[in-house]
């Protein structure tokens, strides 16, 4: 059977549409999709973790980031390797790409504060974790604090006055930090987002989550070209 070759003189017909309209329409489609799953195109994204950071939701996060374009580096405390923790126990263990006491906020575009209480409470033990966090939020630039990780904020005083997402476990911290609380399931404040992901409801999670990241690099990116 020969191919299916549509008879655009139809389109013309209907709706004064020439064939050059309808490719134009279409192609116009694609760029507007490409746009905006590309809108991190070659920028710089570090998740910052240690060992024991919950990896199925780090795995799901590292990859809706590659799609967007984004070139992903995984800072941690950990030297060479950093271990996940997967369900109830050990996870893999995955290669870290910049020390934490080496990383430096103006090389990266956008942070991610992977989850984990094993994580965050290491995290939490080296000055270097407020360092590299406060540099990315003093300088505006997107801050995701995935689920629990809003604790770890909390505990290096980045929360004072600010309205989070947080998880039930982390309340206590965030109130003691000065720190409203949202109803919502995730909540963007300036520069932050905060939130869990439910890995039954991702697509959610990831739309709320292009929508901080658009909105926030779109306001950088203008008084950029203000100044």
């Amino acid at each position: 059977m020969g191919k299916f070759r549509p008879d655009f003189r139809f389109f013309h017909l209907i709706g004064g549409l020439t064939h050059s309209d309808v490719i134009n329409d279409v192609d116009e489609e694609v760029k507007g999709y490409m746009r905006m799953t590309k809108s991190l195109q070659d920028m710089n994204v570090a998740i910052l973790m240690a060992n024991g950071f919950d990896e199925p939701e780090f795995i799901e996060m590292q990859k809706k980031m590659q799609e967007m374009g984004a070139k992903v580096r995984i800072v941690s405390t950990n030297q060479g390797l950093v271990n996940g923790w997967s369900g109830q126990g050990w996870g893999h263990n995955h290669a870290v790409d910049v020390s934490l006491n080496g990383a430096l906020g103006v090389d990266y575009d956008v942070l991610v504060i992977a989850s984990g209480a094993r994580s965050f409470e290491k995290l939490s033990a080296t000055a270097h974790t407020r360092r590299f966090i406060s540099s990315m939020m003093g300088a505006g630039k997107p801050v995701i604090a995935m689920g629990d990780a809003v604790a770890l904020m909390a505990r290096i005083e980045q929360l004072e006055g600010m309205t989070v997402a947080a998880p039930q476990d982390s309340h206590e911290a965030c109130h003691e930090a000065g720190a409203r609380l949202s109803e919502g399931a995730t909540h963007v404040d300036g520069n932050l987002m905060s939130g869990s992901m439910d890995l039954e409801d991702k697509a959610g999670y990831f739309a709320h989550m292009e929508e901080f990241l658009n909105s926030t690099l779109s306001n950088m990116a203008q008084q950029a070209r203000a100044a």
